[in-house]
């Protein structure tokens, strides 16, 4: 019987991987996109799946926001200096139906193969570019709202200046890379921020 857990299967000696550019998936591993590929191909209805799986995601976190929130308040001096990564582990059936099995609060990101490595990197990205983490390649853009001392060192810096230079040239980096499916999003959460 094959085994989904990654685990497990690792000591498989039918284990395979493909080099990272000639596919996204191996034996017991698939990218996303290799997933919604195989999908598709068997005539499935992808965007319904997912959206399924959204709406499951979204219940979850739902409906531990109060524990959250109860937490943070005890624990979290600034709601904006913590964060968690969550792994959601969905199982899904031959009618589309998703099904949660469990949520990690701490999902490996070990990196055992070239698709780990790809897929993890590129989370680990989208991530820390979520929370708001400068990339070094901004850092020496924003070189002159560091004060100096009196031997020209930086040592401290204009938070205000800073987070407003970044939070510009962030929105119009990424602003230029989104669909206009994911403008409407980000205009309706900024709306119910607002709210």
């Amino acid at each position: 019987m094959h085994l989904t857990n990654y685990s497990l299967n690792k000591n498989s000696e039918r284990l395979f991987f493909k080099g990272i550019d000639e596919a996204d998936q191996a034996s017991c591993k698939w990218s996303l996109r290799a997933f919604k590929k195989y999908m598709r191909e068997r005539g499935a209805d992808v965007g319904l799946l997912f959206s399924r799986i959204d709406d499951l995601v979204v219940k979850t976190i739902i409906s531990v926001e109060s524990t959250i929130l109860s937490a943070l308040t005890v624990q979290v001096p600034h709601r904006s200096n913590c964060f968690e990564l969550l792994g959601f582990d969905v199982l899904v059936d031959s009618k589309l139906k998703p099904w949660l099995l469990e949520v990690n609060l701490s999902p490996s990101l070990a990196c055992d193969t070239p698709l780990d490595q790809r897929i993890k990197a590129n989370l680990i990205s989208d991530l820390l570019n979520l929370i708001g983490m400068v990339p070094i390649e901004q850092r020496a853009s924003l070189e002159p709202l560091f004060v100096k001392d009196g031997e020209g060192n930086p040592h401290g810096i204009q938070p205000n200046q800073v987070n407003k230079r970044v939070g510009e040239e962030s929105k119009a980096v990424v602003q230029r890379q989104l669909s206009k499916e994911e403008k409407q999003i980000i205009k309706e959460t900024e709306e119910e921020n607002e709210r």
